[in-house]
């Protein structure tokens, strides 16, 4: 194979470079920092995308790589060996030779010209190489296409419920946007008509519990001065009471007095219808003895009074 010069694959920059400088980096101005973790030491280079990762004994990107992407080649850039991932083996220049089916690895490009045209390899085996590097590179492609497909029905497959999801989702806002209409409409029918006769009854209601405010405090006042007068009251019904009490007493002490009274006036009027009684008899009755029964006793009083009257004359 001739070495082509193309400037957009890191890979081919790479390999196909007769001469490299000790101070120069592997890949010109590519990277040589995983794009992962920025390791400078271990790194690999992906045959099919180009993509930087660090080995398995470093942070293993490389190797995530080809379990995310497929990528079954890469390239070390130290060593310029490329392996095989699904074949888990070396297959950087490697060919079986005729005869003895022995596996010979081939030089490297980075053999400096000059140590010797008898160790170069010739023409045919270099097409040889080349026809079994172009049988690797088209089963590689072909299982690219293969995932790349997949991966397109998978779009495809999220695509059609995205957009199942975006039909629910319209319905659901024009739903949405009936409804708000709906409330919309309802809050301008509330804020022209209900709103302004809610203020205007609670303006009335306002002025009710005023004026209910002004009766309760008359009627407080009102009532305060009720409670004096009953107290007045109160207080004059309690003096009557005491003055009734008093009255009653004297009224017993009276009745008493008028009651002894009547009895002396008995005993006078006793007394004085028989002194003429005895008059009239005249001189019948004369050395007898009139004799008077003692009236009932009324409460002790009077007794005194009474033991020496009635007597007749002799």
């Amino acid at each position: 194979m001739e070495p082509e010069t193309c400037s957009g694959c890191p890979v081919c920059r790479h390999t196909n470079r007769l001469l490299p400088s000790p101070t120069d980096p592997p890949f010109g101005t590519i990277t040589h920092l995983c794009t992962i973790c920025d390791t400078p030491n271990d790194l690999w280079i992906c045959l099919i995308c180009g993509n930087v990762g660090c080995g398995r004994y470093a942070g293993g990107h490389a190797k995530e790589h080809w379990k995310d992407s497929a990528h079954n080649f890469s390239l070390e850039i130290e060593t310029q060996h490329v392996w095989d991932y699904a074949g888990d083996c070396w297959v950087h220049r490697l060919i079986r030779g005729k005869g003895d089916d022995k596996i010979m690895e081939l030089p490297s490009s980075s053999r400096v010209e000059g140590e010797g045209e008898g160790d170069l390899v010739p023409r045919e085996k270099l097409e040889g190489i080349g026809m079994e590097y172009t049988h690797l590179l088209t089963s590689q492609l072909e299982s690219q296409r293969i995932y790349y497909e997949s991966l397109l029905s998978q779009a495809v497959s999220k695509s059609a419920a995205a957009s199942t999801a975006v039909a629910t989702a319209s319905e659901y806002l024009a739903s949405t946007q009936a409804q708000l209409d709906a409330l919309k409409a309802e809050h301008e029918t509330l804020k022209s008509d209900t709103l302004p006769n809610l203020e205007k009854e609670l303006a009335r209601e306002k002025r009710k519990a005023e004026k209910s405010a002004e009766m309760a405090r008359a009627f407080g006042k009102q009532l305060k001065e009720e409670r004096k007068v009953s107290e007045g009251l109160m207080e004059r019904i309690g003096w009557l009471e005491e003055r009734m009490g008093e009255i009653k007493r004297e009224v017993g002490v009276v009745r008493g007095e008028l009651e002894q009274e009547r009895e002396v006036n008995r005993d006078l009027m006793f007394a004085l219808g028989a002194g003429e009684k005895l008059k009239e008899m005249g001189e019948e009755v004369e050395g007898g003895s009139v004799m008077v029964p003692l009236p009932p006793p009324s409460e002790g009083k009077g007794d005194g009074r009474k033991g020496g009257k009635g007597k007749g004359r002799k």
